[in-house]
């Protein structure tokens, strides 16, 4: 981790703790640490003076209610009544409509360090808190002011996701910056107990891609190789974020590793959304964090530096990659099949509704062409009726014929 008081003094304190190119690298910490955080002790101490740790937060810590500041701000979300394509968009988050933090860089200005001068850095030694990212507008995108907050959580986008090239914002709190996550497509929907999802990613060029890809990405500091996402103004240190075994890189970055084989099956990244009612049901956040190691000069002239056989390289080391899983529970997906069961019943009864109009125009389409024939039919045979009226008879013949018999 980088100090406040400046990469020189970094350097120094580092020769300290570690001994060798090695140690500076490969450090053996818990997966628990990693999320957590832990404190590096400096084995030298001062008499009379309390041991000084260097602290690295974590990835993922738990934080007490007092410190969280999840906890201690507020944020606020659209309801959708204004606005039914803004539904569950960030209005504020911690109470930032834009982002900011604690400038990283030279905070304790000392004698002897120079590494603002050397290096073009966002911030330098300022008190108050910073943007965390470049100032410079991008009109017309979908980031034009990359330090605002908007997008959502992830949890819940608008209703009706149903088109083939789909794009929603998510804000990634962990890298403070609103993500474009985008439908393949033709890729469709897969299915999960029953419900049919689909699959939403971070957009390779528009969150991945590296300043020469999209030159707007400058302005998050993506200079290096494809593929990586730059946190280092969030961690005080070269701290980058990718899709695990560099899935979707520069090919660099594997070809400099032994053992990585990025699989699409095993490393992607993607959140899986119900696309009637834009809940998600699954989440499949995986990502890896990689520092970024170069040669450095020995300090005053001692020593042969750090990682001198490196020239003039840049080597992405991973540290870990994790999976940050969410599944909605059976009664969840039972829930959305129920309205499916719903959606079902909706359309048969429409169809029976339509079923059940045309039977009956056809009915009354056959009642009128009876009643019609009906009406014809005494005026062509009233002659020939009259013709076969019978004539009256007397005498005793003519009465047994109407039925009587008289003596």
């Amino acid at each position: 981790m980088r100090i406040q008081t400046g990469l020189t003094y970094w350097h120094l304190l580092a020769d300290l703790i570690w001994k060798d190119d090695y140690g500076r690298l490969f450090e053996h910490r818990s997966p628990h640490e990693l999320l957590q955080g832990y404190d590096v002790e400096v084995p030298y101490k001062v008499p009379g003076l309390p041991p000084v740790k260097v602290n690295f937060p974590g990835l993922f810590p738990n934080l007490p209610l007092a410190k969280d500041p999840d906890m201690t701000h507020r944020t606020k979300i659209r309801t959708g009544k204004s606005s039914l394509k803004r539904t569950f968009d960030y209005v504020s988050w911690r109470d930032q409509t834009e982002v900011k933090v604690n400038c990283p860089y030279a905070m304790m200005h000392l004698p002897f360090d120079e590494q603002c001068k050397a290096n073009p850095f966002p911030c330098c030694g300022q008190k108050e808190p910073v943007y965390v990212w470049d100032t410079h507008r991008a009109p017309g995108e979908f980031d034009e002011n990359a330090n605002a907050i908007q997008g959502c959580s992830g949890d819940q986008f608008r209703p009706g996701l149903h088109a083939d090239k789909e794009q929603v914002l998510v804000f990634f709190d962990i890298a403070q910056r609103v993500m474009a996550l985008t439908t393949t497509p033709g890729e469709g929907t897969y299915d999960y107990n029953g419900v049919h999802l689909r699959k939403f990613r971070p957009d390779r060029k528009l969150v991945w891609g590296n300043a020469t890809e999209r030159s707007h990405n400058s302005r998050y500091y993506q200079l290096g190789p494809g593929g990586l996402m730059n946190l280092t103004m969030l961690f005080g240190a070269d701290v980058f974020i990718s899709l695990p075994h560099f899935l979707e890189g520069d090919p660099r970055l594997v070809e400099q590793i032994d053992g990585l084989e990025p699989s699409k099956d095993k490393h992607d990244l993607y959140i899986g959304v119900e696309p009637y009612t834009g809940i998600t049901i699954v989440e499949e956040q995986r990502a890896m964090i990689s520092v970024q190691v170069n040669s450095v000069k020995a300090e005053f002239g001692k020593g042969k530096g750090w990682f001198p056989n490196l020239g003039d390289r840049d080597l992405f080391v991973p540290v870990a990659w994790f999976n940050q899983q969410a599944l909605a529970t059976s009664d969840g997906t039972d829930q959305v099949k129920t309205m499916y069961m719903a959606m079902s019943l909706i359309t048969i009864v429409r169809w029976v509704g339509v079923g059940l109009g045309g039977l009956t125009v056809i009915c009354a389409i056959a009642i009128g062409l009876r009643a019609r024939k009906q009406k014809t039919a005494p005026g062509a045979n009233h002659e020939g009726a009259a013709d076969q009226r019978v004539q009256p008879r007397t005498g005793s013949e003519g009465l047994l014929e109407a039925g009587h018999l008289t003596q």
